[in-house]
């Protein structure tokens, strides 16, 4: 135990966060489906690392390269040419939305989205995400907030960083809702619940 474990009193181990982190590289940078499933067959794993609530687990996620064939399709069933989604300035956001702040302000969505228009991002898609919400656990789905999916494009790819992390901080201090994920490059999926649940909640 080192002297930063314990608390300021010595006499009791301070309290220590013990989440578990997992991470699994393609060195020839090509984003693979089988590096997702290894991340997440590791998190299941190391599940005795994670938190839990009332007998339920606490949450977990990943992080990983936009999925971006999925994106190709998606844009296929739209006016916007599916080349769009490998396009430098294409960004995906990942919106949790609690679904009692819907009901409170129907216009939510709207709102939100003509705030990513004042910041000159160009919106191509917004929908709700696919999700299997009969897979969660009784206090999960009481608090289980609206996936929501938006692909944007960026006018100037080089600005694009800067600009969707400034865009990020708006939403979450404008707005009832959580950024899981705004970028030109990554996509976090997260559930409230064990890592076994991740592959089954998003499809």
């Amino acid at each position: 135990m080192n002297k930063q474990d314990i608390d300021p009193s010595g006499l009791v181990p301070a309290e220590r966060d013990a989440c578990a982190i997992i991470c699994y590289i393609n060195k020839a940078a090509q984003p693979t489906h089988g590096n997702l499933q290894r991340t997440i067959d590791a998190l299941v794993k190391m599940g005795h690392r994670a938190g839990e609530i009332n007998g339920e687990g606490d949450g977990c996620g990943v992080l990983t390269d936009i999925p971006r064939l999925l994106w190709r399709e998606i844009l296929a069933g739209t006016e916007y040419p599916p080349a769009l989604a490998d396009a430098p300035g294409f960004a995906v956001g990942h919106l949790l939305v609690p679904k009692d702040e819907l009901l409170t302000d129907s216009a939510l969505r709207e709102k939100i989205i003509r705030r990513i228009g004042d910041a000159e991002v160009r919106l191509l898609v917004e929908r709700p995400g696919p999700v299997r919400s009969m897979v969660l656990s009784a206090n999960a789905l009481k608090g289980e907030p609206l996936f929501w999916q938006l692909a944007l494009l960026c006018p100037d790819p080089a600005r694009a960083p800067e600009l969707l992390f400034a865009l990020q901080v708006a939403i979450e201090e404008e707005f009832p809702v959580h950024v899981a994920s705004l970028s030109t490059d990554v996509a976090a999926y997260k559930v409230h619940g064990a890592p076994e649940l991740l592959p089954r909640y998003y499809p």
